[in-house]
């Protein structure tokens, strides 16, 4: 008997992130390190200050994008009825394909392009990092691929739908 269904969850995570995050947490310093000696402390903060009001929105921002860089990830559901992804917490709701939609459907390396939404020669990516994915080639001709980090159980599963 076949299994029911595939889900994934797959947290935002690759290759040379490291430089992603010293890079937010050093302006997120820099932006704080200006508020307490500004806002706080009421003393100028470099040559030209900004307003308080804008460093206090750029420290917010970049706590934003830190934030959002931890959890997001890229949940995918495959039933027999139906493919359906999203990025967590950018996208509430799920993308839903119907199989009726797909022409074919395997699981496919396509080698490490970054992590996101990337539109590439092979068509449209999602990934979170990982280098092989579930390709489906719509009736319409154009392509979609959901990345995996699970791609031995997802083969199984595709193969026995």
């Amino acid at each position: 008997m076949s299994e029911q269904s595939f889900s994934e969850r797959q947290p935002l995570r690759f290759k040379g992130m490291w430089f992603l995050y010293m890079l937010f947490f050093g302006l997120f310093f820099l932006f704080a390190a200006g508020v307490v000696q500004q806002v706080i402390l009421h003393k100028q903060f470099g040559d030209k200050p900004a307003p308080g009001w804008l460093l206090v929105a750029c420290s917010v921002v970049m706590t934003g994008m830190i934030l959002s860089f931890f959890v997001a990830r890229l949940e995918t559901k495959i039933t027999h009825e139906f493919v359906a992804y999203r990025w967590f917490p950018f996208r509430k709701k799920f993308t839903l394909i119907d199989w009726n939609d797909v022409a074919r459907a395997d699981v496919f390396d396509f080698g490490f392009i970054g992590a996101g939404y990337r539109f590439t020669p092979h068509g449209t990516v999602h990934t979170a990092g990982s280098t092989v994915g579930l390709r489906l080639k719509m009736q319409s001709g154009k392509t979609l691929i959901l990345g995996t980090r699970k791609s031995d159980e997802l083969e199984r599963f595709i193969a026995g739908r």
